[in-house]
């Protein structure tokens, strides 16, 4: 379901004659305040009209344009971005462009949001659901940065070398979301189309071992590896902190009995600048996201709800557990894969939660017996998922891309990338020149610690 229009959007489907009627109205916002007041006659209101209008046809259209720019509130509160309409939204924003950035978060905090699935996994020995609820702000960068490029602290940054990878869904294909200018998109990256023609230009493939010389060729400036098995090295838990090299030495310690060559294509003679984009993206070790929420946990028995609705389980069942949910961008602003982020201390957001909740059970819209004091904070445990995990850890890769999010049905991992507190910081647009704005941490790696 589309957004309901902006007040801009609305205004800028006027008549000339539904202007008149806006600027008279405003005009005379007194006037029209004081025939609702106490003492005031009881045809005050229609009087005052009939004396601006006094033609019957024009008055009643007068009336139908009051009725509907007044009841555009009215719509706006009722509407619920559905879990489809939010995916979509995140994934066809391009995040360099402040327009486009400001819309969607203003559309997050104004809309009713609906919990978002992730799906279901037995992490920490202990199977249940997770899902995530619309919010942005969350996370804070440990150090506030003053310079004139930060982009605010709904897009932050991290301290961390991972290589940047963008979504490669060979099938997927996002229908256009309209968020007011974005335009339509596709989850089909030029990374892909780069690689399947790499894959059959007819140069010979040089094959290297992964236990022996792939440390070496990862870092060499012309690595291009083949798209499949690209995914499959990546699907690997990524238990790393550094660069590239360390992802590759993780890999064989998992899966030393994996002796299988990867074939490594040489680069063309002649690059487009397509493709040069695409490496720059690719080689991208800067972990730049963006926030989408918080992180909740299914608290109940998972298998008596499993093959229903688990967002429509008993109130209460459901509990945030002190963990983000974002989404890393590209240096051009493009969403990629989705993680989860420890909060360091989380707990007054937490505390705020449980407050909401005991407020809405004193007026008996919530069941006093499931919402009491320590219905959110009883069950966090800093660094865990849920109350009864064994695996406490800091950040973890929870899916490829956003369109893999969206149903409780799927299967997941927490791909753990570190178990060591992380720290965040803020983000900017920087302009690069030839390779123009991108987005980078504001400080530098080897400097944010310090």
């Amino acid at each position: 379901m589309p957004l309901p229009k902006s007040d801009e959007e609305i205004m800028a489907g006027w008549s000339a004659q539904e202007r008149e009627f806006w600027d008279w109205t405003e005009k005379n916002k007194n006037k029209i305040l004081d025939t609702q007041r106490y003492g005031a006659e009881w045809n005050a209101y229609q009087k005052l009209m009939k004396q601006a209008w006094p033609d019957h046809d024009i008055l009643e259209k007068y009336e139908e344009w009051a009725y509907n720019w007044h009841r555009r509130f009215f719509v706006r509160n009722k509407h619920i971005i559905s879990t489809r309409d939010f995916i979509d939204m995140v994934s066809q924003t391009n995040f360099l462009d402040s327009d486009n950035v400001e819309k969607v978060y203003h559309n997050i905090r104004i809309y009713d949001n609906s919990l978002i699935a992730i799906g279901e996994t037995n992490f920490g020995g202990v199977v249940t659901g997770y899902a995530f609820m619309p919010e942005p702000g969350f996370l804070e960068p440990k150090h506030t940065d003053s310079d004139p490029d930060v982009v605010g602290n709904d897009i932050l940054a991290m301290n961390i070398h991972i290589p940047y990878s963008p979504s490669l869904s060979r099938t997927s294909s996002v229908r256009s979301f309209d968020t007011g200018s974005v335009p339509s998109l596709t989850t089909s990256s030029t990374l892909s189309r780069t690689l399947s023609e790499l894959s059959i230009r007819s140069q010979p493939l040089s094959f290297v071992s992964t236990e022996d010389s792939i440390d070496a060729r990862i870092n060499s400036p012309g690595f291009a590896m083949h798209l499949d098995d690209f995914q499959t090295l990546r699907g690997i838990g990524m238990g790393f902190n550094n660069g590239p090299s360390s992802v590759f030495g993780s890999i064989r310690r998992k899966n030393s009995q994996r002796r299988g060559a990867i074939p490594i294509f040489p680069p063309p003679e002649r690059e487009s600048e397509e493709t040069r984009s695409v490496k720059y993206e690719t080689l991208s070790h800067n972990f730049v996201f963006a926030q989408l929420g918080m992180l909740w946990v299914y608290n109940g028995k998972w298998e008596s709800i499993r093959g229903r609705n688990p967002a429509d389980a008993k109130p209460g069942r459901w509990k945030p557990n002190g963990f983000a949910v974002v989404v890393r961008l590209s240096p051009k602003g493009k969403p990629g894969e989705v993680y989860a982020i420890c909060h360091p201390n989380p707990r007054s957001q937490l505390k705020k939660i449980e407050d909401d909740y005991i407020s809405e059970a004193d007026v008996g819209r919530l069941p006093r017996s499931e919402f009491k004091r320590g219905c959110v904070l009883k069950y966090h445990r800093p660094g865990h998922l849920h109350v009864k995990s064994k695996s406490p850890f800091w950040l973890a890769k929870i899916a490829d891309s956003m369109q893999e999010l969206g149903s409780f049905e799927r299967e997941f991992e927490f791909d753990i990338i570190s178990l060591t507190e992380l720290q965040i910081v803020n983000a900017k647009i920087w302009d690069y020149g030839l390779d123009g704005r991108t987005l980078v941490p504001v400080r530098e790696l080897e400097d944010i610690d310090q």
